[in-house]
């Protein structure tokens, strides 16, 4: 049997009763009993508030007390568990339930049945009135929570509806079985200008304003009349969530609008759907942006192509043929023509395009037609927008009667500048019928009137090139004569000069004495320098008419072939000339060679009291990359392209040329000794945005600053003839060889320790079949 639980408290100061109390407890059946005890008030108090008991045992006289609170609080704290009070007789007993105990026993007559009867009826008691409470707690709780959520409700629909009210979508909701208006908000009349009631009353109003083309097509996304599962069987197109369409309708006042509707659709458990949320939204400004846009796209590529058209030839007649066919075809008008003017009043019909059965105005006098009565009083100030609207859209009755004459209705005239001059006009006319010309064909037409005129300007330029370049070519021929007079002609009487001298010496040097033979010396010094200068002039004259082809050249094979030319003067000086791997470039194998040999003599002649030092080599560099200013500062401090100063021996990768020994002694066939096998020189980089950078180290007795420029200029010396032989034309023509082949050249140098020539030159490309046999790769004597 399940005994049901019950916490007691016992208030009782005396422990023979609080004993005897506990036994009688010990002996009740019907209830398992967990009994406490206290003596004291502040104990009563705490475990009141700390345990919830079932039910209080009081002695009366104790809980009264002399403060007499200690009864009330236990009420009050305890108000859902009965309070038994311990009492002396029956008056006491009747006192205690006035005070609000639920029972009183007697402590004289006390047993355990009395007790267990007490509890019973006390705890059933006051158990139901904890029930009866609790749920009218819980039942106010409820109605008021009710209360709440149903304010709060109306709040946020009001707040809904306020939203909805105000919005410029059209929100809607609808039955889709039956097409019944759940709800519909007042935008609808901004957007369709039918008010909400008549939607409301006529039910097929909606279909009937949707434009027919569209019709179909929305129909099949509303889910009419069957389950889910069925309209997935037969493929319709309307989907769990709903659906996103844009269509035309048609407005109470006949205009046209681009509706974009988004349906959500809501089904029950059987998959039916019974409602569908809609928001429709007017694109028509949208689509209308959206039209224009593709228009303009489209003109734009039109534009783009006549400009192509136009510009792909440089040919006057092809371009001027070009646009006139062209804007006939692209306007649909039924001529086009370009008009030439001569002067402000007067000009011809150079080109013309028309459609079938259009008169042909070659044959019109220009003056009649008044083509220019508005853009020739603007004369240079004329362009496109200086062209006055009432010209542009000139139509009958506005024309000249010689237009009307001839069957114009409606013409557009633009002007053609050329460098803010009015070169023509181009003109169109419409002749079939009037026409009034949209915005977008005007701007149109300015634009290809500007690509006219910058194709007109490239033919010209085109034209005065041509004519240069013949100016050149006859320059060119005439210093070919020059060069060929200077070679023959002024050198033989200096050859005459010479021999006539030295015979003189020879034959009469006993009857000159030495003052004579000195004379004598003057005059074949004079003439002998006289025939190098004019040597001299010669190649550099031919540096551009007698250059040779491009191709394949290894700059490593040119650089030894002038050393071989430089060998006696390498002897003579001691020098020690190295050099790294030099790439395969395009360019002339001659020239090469003589700007390499030009670079190392000059090092040669101006050396100091060291022994001469000479380095070369080559990296390879970004064409855009090159300039002075990456090279500044080269010859100080620690060097990242070697130093001359106070240089190392050569490396294994560098090959090393001296005199006499032991690399450049004389083999058995007349040359310098080969190339180690272990050098390896770089291929090229023909890329064309790749330029090779060479350098021509020197630790000569170097060049002050402000003479680094005059160096580079013809006759230009720094020193006497005395001091250093030559005619100052050797870094002219190494100027003149690096710009033929579209480099620079230029020099660092620091007084006393030495220079750097730098020169550059464009890798290039050449086709194999252009690369003349034998002359790409070193070839051994």
């Amino acid at each position: 049997m399940n005994q049901e639980l019950a916490r007691v408290l016992l208030v009782e100061p005396s422990e023979t009763t609080a004993r005897f109390l506990r036994d009688c407890c010990a002996r009740i059946s019907s209830y398992r009993l967990e009994f406490d005890w206290v003596t004291t008030r502040e104990a009563a108090l705490d475990a009141l508030l700390c345990v919830p008991y079932d039910a209080y045992l009081l002695d009366l006289q104790f809980v009264l007390g002399k403060d007499g609170d200690l009864l009330p609080a236990i009420l009050e704290l305890g108000r859902f568990a009965p309070a038994i009070a311990l009492v002396d007789g029956v008056e006491s007993g009747r006192a205690a339930l006035e005070l609000g105990a639920a029972d009183f026993l007697e402590t004289e007559k006390l047993d355990p049945m009395e007790l267990e009867r007490s509890l019973r009826l006390t705890l059933r008691a006051s158990r139901s009135e904890r029930q009866l409470a609790c749920d009218h707690r819980d039942r106010q709780l409820a109605e008021e929570t009710w209360q709440e959520n149903e304010w709060a409700f109306q709040i946020n629909e009001e707040r809904l509806h306020g939203i909805l009210e105000s919005l410029d979508d059209v929100v809607l909701s609808f039955n889709p079985q039956s097409h019944k208006l759940l709800y519909l908000n007042a935008a609808v009349e901004s957007v369709y200008g039918y008010t909400v009631s008549e939607f409301f009353q006529d039910l097929d109003l909606w279909r009937a304003r949707i434009h027919p083309d569209d019709r179909d097509r929305v129909e099949q996304c509303v889910p009419v009349r069957g389950s889910l599962r069925d309209r997935e069987r037969k493929g319709d197109p309307a989907t769990t969530d709903g659906f996103d369409i844009d269509y035309r309708i048609f407005r109470r006042d006949g205009t046209l609008r681009w509706l974009r509707e988004r349906t959500r659709v809501i089904y029950d458990r059987t998959g039916l759907a019974i409602r569908c949320n809609s928001i429709v939204s007017d694109i028509t400004a949208h689509k209308q942006a959206q039209e224009r846009l593709q228009q303009q796209m489209e003109r734009e590529r039109l534009l783009a192509q006549l400009a192509r058209d136009i510009r792909s030839s440089l040919n006057l007649d092809e371009i001027l043929n070009t646009t006139v066919r062209e804007v006939q075809k692209l306007l649909g008008c039924d001529r086009a023509a370009i008009v030439r003017l001569a002067a402000p009043e007067s000009g011809t019909i150079s080109h013309e395009a028309r459609a079938d059965g259009i008169e042909s105005l070659s044959k019109v006098q220009l003056a009649d037609l008044q083509f220019l009565h508005a853009p020739a009083r603007n004369d240079s100030q004329a362009s496109a927008a200086s062209v006055s609207q009432e010209y542009i859209e000139d139509t009958v009755p506005n024309l000249p009667p010689a237009l009307q004459k001839i069957g114009v209705k409606s013409q557009l005239v633009l002007p053609i500048l050329q460098q803010k001059a009015l070169w023509g006009l181009l003109v169109v006319h419409q002749c079939r019928e009037q026409r009034d010309w949209q915005g977008w064909e005007v701007e149109l037409l300015q634009q290809l009137a500007t690509q006219v005129a910058i194709a007109l300007y490239q033919a010209q330029l085109l034209e005065e090139q041509t004519r240069y370049a013949r100016e050149l070519a006859r320059s060119n021929q005439e210093l070919e004569q020059f060069a060929y007079i200077a070679s023959h002609d002024l050198q033989e009487p200096l050859r005459a000069a010479i021999g006539f001298a030295q015979l003189l010496e020879q034959e009469y040097r006993d009857v000159l004495g030495a003052e004579g033979r000195e004379y004598v010396d003057f005059i074949v010094e004079g003439a002998m320098r006289m025939r190098q200068l004019i040597q001299d002039l010669l190649a550099l004259s031919r540096v551009g008419t007698r250059g040779k082809q491009f191709a394949l050249t290894d700059c490593g094979y040119a650089l030894e072939q002038a050393l071989d030319n430089l060998k006696v003067a390498i002897a003579e000086s001691n020098a020690l000339v190295t050099y790294d791997p030099l790439p395969t470039i395009v360019a002339d194998e001659c020239q090469l060679i003589q700007l390499f040999q030009n670079t190392i003599a000059n090092a040669i002649k101006f050396r100091s009291e060291r022994q001469p030092r000479i380095h070369i080599r080559a990296e390879s560099e970004p064409a855009d990359s090159v300039s002075r200013s990456h090279f500044r500062g080269d010859l100080k401090g620690p060097k990242r392209r070697g130093s001359l100063g106070n240089q190392a021996p050569p490396s294994s990768e560098t090959q090393s040329v001296t005199s006499p020994a032991p690399i450049f002694e004389e083999t058995s066939r007349g040359r310098s000794a080969e190339v180690p096998s272990s050098i390896k020189r770089r291929p090229a980089n023909t890329g064309n945005s790749t330029a090779w950078l060479f350098s021509v180290r020197d630790n000569g007795i170097g060049i002050e600053e402000k003479y680094r420029d005059r160096i580079f200029e013809i006759f230009q010396r720094l020193h006497t003839r005395e001091q250093y032989e030559g005619t100052g034309i050797g870094l002219a023509i190494c100027q003149k060889i690096v710009q033929r082949h579209e480099g620079r050249i230029w020099v660092e140098s620091i007084p006393g320790e030495g220079s750097v020539f730098y020169f550059t030159l464009m890798s290039g490309e050449a086709p194999a079949e252009d690369i003349p046999k034998g002359g790409t790769s070193r070839q051994n004597p």
